[in-house]
């Protein structure tokens, strides 16, 4: 059983927020936990951007092959 699309965009998001937080945290510079986690919090949702547009683009792909076969029966 697949889980709902909710569940898995909400692990994701808590998965990317948590390295965030862990590399922030831990990285080069060492920021401490109480600028790490706002830091990580504004970072965690633009990593899901690429994701996001790689679904939309998948979709209008296959709406325009859908289109091409229907044009191609007739």
């Amino acid at each position: 059983m697949k889980p709902p699309k909710a569940w898995k965009l909400l692990s994701t998001l808590l998965f990317c927020y948590a390295v965030r937080v862990l590399v922030f945290r831990f990285g080069r510079n060492g920021t401490p936990w109480d600028r790490a986690f706002p830091f990580a919090s504004a970072g965690a949702p633009l990593l899901l951007v690429p994701g996001r547009l790689r679904d939309e683009r998948n979709a209008s792909a296959r709406e325009a092959g859908r289109r091409l076969r229907e044009r191609c029966r007739h």
